[in-house]
């Protein structure tokens, strides 16, 4: 009787105090993947939904900056019957018009073809060529400055007209000179202002829209010339078609990441169909 219950003892003590089999080691370690797949992927959708989230709200902001500003500037443009041109709108197939384009290494927008629909019936779905639109008119900037450093804004110009400027760049996205052929290129909406009148910047006059006149597509305002109205400083002239005074200069910069800009006109006409009524039509 003693040598039986020595004998089993410890052989019940050595079962209690064994470790895993394989089997239930693979199982566990399957419901561990199981559930951190489940983990990962719900972590996924939710840090995806809220960069989507984000990144729409940006580009939802941007927009409505974009377009009021736009919607400013057009509200108070100025025009009038004396022969000039007060408004122009060039649709650009060439890249050359600020002399700051930066070519795509990879996938370049296409010239012309598809990038060129601007009768889609729904504005989104409109192309205006590979460089977009570059927009420029008149209008009335309140609160103008004597010149671009100046703190106070010069009451005497408080109504007077300026040129502005609307043109997508696709350009170095950095103000940094540390090789630029390394830096991050995007697209990039600039809105440029030429001052209402000359100004004195390092002892030398600066042409602004008064002394350079009322026709937008003047030398004044179309040449990327820097001999032009002295030079290329901020709020000369030249500044409307070439918006930095150098090629990191990012103060005209509104928006980012817009690849297209366009605008579509309208003419007011008597309709046909309908005497005496008028209608719209696209120009």
């Amino acid at each position: 009787m003693p040598s039986a219950t020595s004998s089993t003892f410890p052989r019940r003590r050595l079962r209690g105090n064994r470790g895993f089999t394989l089997i239930e080691l693979l199982v566990s370690a399957v419901i561990t993947a199981v559930l951190a797949g489940f983990i990962v992927a719900i972590v996924s959708n939710v840090s995806g939904f809220w960069s989507r989230t984000t990144g729409k709200l940006s580009t939802e902001a941007q927009a409505r900056l974009v377009l009021d500003q736009l919607s400013l500037d057009l509200s108070s443009a100025h025009y009038r019957d004396d022969g000039n041109i007060w408004m122009a709108a060039n649709v650009l197939s060439a890249t050359s018009t600020s002399g700051l384009w930066q070519p795509a290494a990879a996938n370049p927008k296409p010239v012309n073809g598809v990038s060129l629909a601007m009768t889609a019936r729904n504005l989104g779905d409109a192309r205006f060529n590979t460089a977009g639109v570059w927009l420029r008119f008149f209008t009335t900037k309140r609160g103008n400055y004597a010149t671009p450093s100046a703190t106070t804004p010069d009451p005497t110009l408080f109504s007077a007209p300026v040129a502005v400027g609307y043109q997508i760049i696709r350009r170095f996205s950095s103000t940094s000179t540390v090789a630029p052929a390394a830096q991050r290129t995007g697209y990039f909406l600039h809105r440029a202002v030429a001052r209402p009148a000359s100004t004195v910047i390092s002892n030398v006059t600066r042409l602004g829209v008064m002394e350079s006149g009322f026709n937008i597509t003047s030398a004044a305002y179309t040449t990327n010339t820097a001999n032009t109205n002295n030079g290329s400083q901020t709020g000369d002239p030249r500044t409307i078609q070439v918006v930095s005074t150098n090629a990191r200069n990012m103060d005209s910069v509104i928006a980012d990441n817009v690849i297209d800009f366009g605008v579509r006109c309208y003419v007011r006409e008597p309709d046909p169909n309908n005497p005496p009524a008028t209608r719209l039509r696209l120009v």
